[in-house]
């Protein structure tokens, strides 16, 4: 699994980073760390757990008892719905499944390209190969890194009616050892006050001071 990040360093710098994207994927054939055929039924006395502390957190005595009942009743619907693929109630699996993919959110575009891929060895190289050939042409500061897993935070308002997302990082730091790695090679550049003109910028026109877009901290956009 390998996270990443890409800081343009020329304005504007989305179309760069859409341009880039779509080159890693077109390059390296990688993929989001979530599809049809790596979602897999994991539902342990943990897991079941912290699924029930949150469904009871702030209800007390009778209440509480009714709300762990209803919560119980819920997981093991859920559980058997997603075992034999097949709606119980109002949770249809197949279409929570299909759901799931696409509400996943493992590439982010927000002044910056983020993005979480599953990768194997040659796949990685080749996206590492592009990263650094964009940086030494001026374009981008990037930083990655490489971890054994994905963590996937969700947040399910509304299962029944669709209302869930779910948000991709790479385990063992993910985004912020990769953040780190982009600060590290910003400091070691000469010019991280003098932003490249982009398509667009007038190349006879002096460009505008440097603002804290282009600072060792841009925007706060990194951890």
């Amino acid at each position: 699994m390998l996270s990443l990040l890409v800081l343009p360093r020329t304005r504007p710098g989305e179309h760069l980073c859409r341009t880039l994207y779509r080159s890693l994927r077109e390059a390296s054939g990688a993929h989001g760390p979530v599809s049809l055929g790596n979602l897999r039924l994991r539902l342990g006395s943990h897991g079941a757990g912290v699924e029930r502390r949150a469904l009871l957190r702030g209800f007390h005595g009778w209440r509480g008892l009714a709300r762990a009942a209803t919560a119980t009743a819920q997981l093991t619907a859920t559980w058997l719905a997603l075992r034999l693929n097949r709606q119980i109630g109002p949770f249809d699996p197949r279409r929570y499944l299909d759901e799931t993919v696409q509400q996943t959110d493992s590439v982010k575009f927000d002044g910056m390209l983020r993005m979480v891929v599953d990768t194997n060895p040659d796949e990685e190289q080749q996206i590492l190969d592009l990263l650094a050939a964009s940086h030494q042409r001026g374009e981008i500061y990037y930083g990655t890194h490489r971890s054994s897993s994905a963590l996937i935070t969700c947040w399910v308002p509304a299962v029944f009616e669709g209302r869930h997302l779910h948000f991709i990082d790479g385990a063992d730091g993910g985004y912020a050892l990769a953040a780190r790695n982009l600060k590290e090679q910003m400091r070691g550049a000469p010019d991280l006050r003098s932003p490249q003109p982009g398509p667009g910028d007038p190349q006879d026109q002096p460009h505008a001071p440097a603002d804290a877009s282009y600072s060792a901290d841009p925007r706060g956009l990194l951890p």
